[in-house]
């Protein structure tokens, strides 16, 4: 079957490339444009049977200029570790320029309909990911009233888990809600159509899809962090980040986009606990148009030396640390999403920040050459007794 781009929304080259196709040890999407180099980083939509052969019309492919990043708190009240509301900030790429009203995420029960609050202080929680198919964002957070005491280590029999489904056009869908992960946090979701939906926790991966209130299925044990689709072999690939015993760095989970229990969780070859000891979300890009990520930005919160946003390349079958790019004085990062257009990677990320200061969304420009020569500027600063977690690449409709 051909597919011209507007018929699949003007998805970007990623998702083109394939086409269907808090308790941890705790210290505290990508696009590739880049018309000769398509990126199997993110935004795929795989239906159910890949279609690699299929033509494509790249013709009117377009950079993103949109990004959605996740408030937490609504400045009235310093943040703890109860349930507190969440907003999905819209802003421009270019200068951080918010674009509409914040959208509120839902405290109250409607119809099918859930809660969607998240901890206030659990800095490790509230990853936000495009699906690859580009249409929606998911994010994973509890069926809790704001106020809610130590939601992350509430039984979850009484305080279902639950995944949010915001689309293009704002509607939310909050009804996949589960008994799963009790007494422990819910952290990252990451999807492929909007329909298969993965979540993560220190306690393991599960395995549901839209609208299931039935327990997922668990496919492994494994402490991780945040979740995300790229492009490995031509397929889609599931991807996982660790900071604890066995997970450290960035893991490829089981083949594909598994759904099984028994799945294993394997760290990348190169990624250990002494160069990655508190990696959070990442973001990986195919620069050299093989059908396989090569290189990746990964977050690390640490405050002091080697936090930031390190940058690792694929040489061979290991992976190497090139450098970390600053995100300020006492500052780390965590959570990331990004594109590259021209061969320049633009990253989007939102910081971990030392003492009282207040987290910020910057932009990383990287042509790159040297770590240090990565240009930074500031989107946007979080509010008094608000913080940022998750960001991603605005939906497309």
């Amino acid at each position: 079957m051909r597919r011209t781009l507007a018929a699949l929304g003007a998805l970007p080259l990623a998702a083109l490339a394939l086409l269907y196709c808090n308790n941890d040890n705790n210290t505290g999407g990508g696009v590739d444009l880049a018309v000769a180099s398509p990126d199997l980083a993110v935004e795929v939509d795989f239906g159910t049977t890949p279609d690699l052969a299929t033509p494509v019309d790249l013709a009117t492919v377009t950079t993103p200029t949109e990004f959605t990043v996740l408030r937490i708190g609504t400045g009235a009240a310093a943040l703890t570790n109860d349930a507190t509301a969440g907003f999905l900030e819209r802003r421009q790429i270019a200068n951080g320029t918010i674009v509409g009203t914040p959208l509120a995420l839902p405290t109250a029960v409607n119809g099918a309909n859930r809660q969607l609050t998240f901890s206030g202080a659990a800095s490790v929680e509230g990853q936000l990911s495009r699906s690859t198919n580009g249409k929606y964002l998911v994010v994973a957070g509890y069926a809790a009233n704001p106020g809610t005491s130590n939601v992350s280590t509430t039984v979850a029999a009484t305080v279902n888990r639950v995944i949010g489904r915001i689309d293009a056009a704002g509607a939310i869908n909050t009804a996949t809600a589960f008994n799963a992960f009790t007494g422990s946090g819910v952290r990252g979701a990451a999807s492929t159509d909007g329909s298969m939906l993965w979540v993560s926790s220190d306690l393991g991966i599960g395995y549901t899809t839209l609208g299931s209130t039935a327990a997922p299925t668990i496919l492994n044990t494994s402490n991780v962090r945040a979740l995300q689709i790229f492009g490995q072999n031509n397929v889609a690939q599931l991807f996982a980040s660790g900071g604890a015993s066995g997970t450290y760095g960035v893991n490829i989970v089981g083949t594909g986009t598994p759904n099984a229990a028994g799945t294993t969780v394997t760290p990348l070859t190169g990624f250990t606990q002494a160069n990655s000891p508190s990696s959070y979300d990442f973001v990986g890009f195919d620069r050299d148009a093989n059908g396989s990520i090569d290189q990746l930005y990964v977050a690390d919160d640490r405050t002091v030396t080697g936090g930031g946003v390190q940058r690792w390349k694929l040489n061979g079958a290991t992976w190497a640390l090139e450098g970390t790019i600053s995100t300020g004085t006492g500052a780390g990062a965590r959570f990331v999403t990004g594109y590259v257009s021209n061969n320049v990677a633009t990253v989007l990320v939102t910081t971990a920040e030392a003492l009282t200061t207040n987290p910020r969304v910057l932009q990383l420009t990287d042509s790159g050459g040297a770590t240090s020569a990565v240009t930074s500027k500031v989107l946007a600063t979080a509010a008094v007794n608000t913080t940022y977690r998750g960001i991603a690449l605005a939906p497309t409709p």
